[in-house]
């Protein structure tokens, strides 16, 4: 369940290696019915077996491995947006999304705006309390980086300033493609 993990952007993600299982037909099929009870205990029979085998025998290629903990992080892209979507970035990114869509008069998008005035235009379309400007500093700055469509940093880091853009429709995407 993603809502039980720590926040995903600290170390917790250094440390985490998080995959995604198919709960195919086969696992249903495995874990119920009759014979339920006797597979499971023959997975925990055979389980120690398999990590024994894994960090005896099993040579794990140079870009698994990781100095500080054996192992890098990692993330399957399943489990990445299971996360993502529980996310206080994701809260923060459909909010701004919510306002680039509903900014008919151009008051917001394609305008460079200061985090703390963001966060304000934020607070007050939502009717809530603004996120610290330094927590939505972090935030913000993410946002940029990994969705680039919606949202674009200009500034330096001492005076960031983020541009929120209106998503390409499909309209405009076939005007761009002749």
């Amino acid at each position: 369940c993603a809502a039980s993990c720590p926040d995903t952007n600290g170390d917790f993600r250094e440390k985490t290696v998080a995959l995604a299982l198919r709960n195919s037909a086969a696992v249903k099929a495995t874990f119920s019915g009759a014979n339920a009870r006797e597979n499971a205990a023959a997975i925990r029979r055979e389980l120690p077996a398999f990590l024994y085998w894994l960090e005896t025998y099993f040579d794990a290629p140079a870009e698994w491995k990781d100095e500080r903990f054996g192992v890098k992080g990692y993330f399957s892209p399943a489990a990445e947006k299971a996360l993502f979507e529980v996310s206080i970035d994701f809260d923060v990114l459909a909010k701004i999304e919510e306002i680039a869509e509903t900014d008919k008069g151009g008051e917001v998008v394609e305008k460079p705006l200061a985090t703390a005035a963001l966060g304000k235009i934020i607070a007050e379309k939502f009717f809530e309390r603004p996120l610290p400007p330094r927590v939505l500093g972090v935030i913000l700055k993410r946002l940029s980086k990994n969705h680039p469509e919606t949202l674009k940093w200009n500034g330096s880091e001492k005076h960031s300033r983020y541009t929120v853009c209106r998503r390409k429709t499909a309209e405009n995407i076939e005007k761009l493609n002749f």
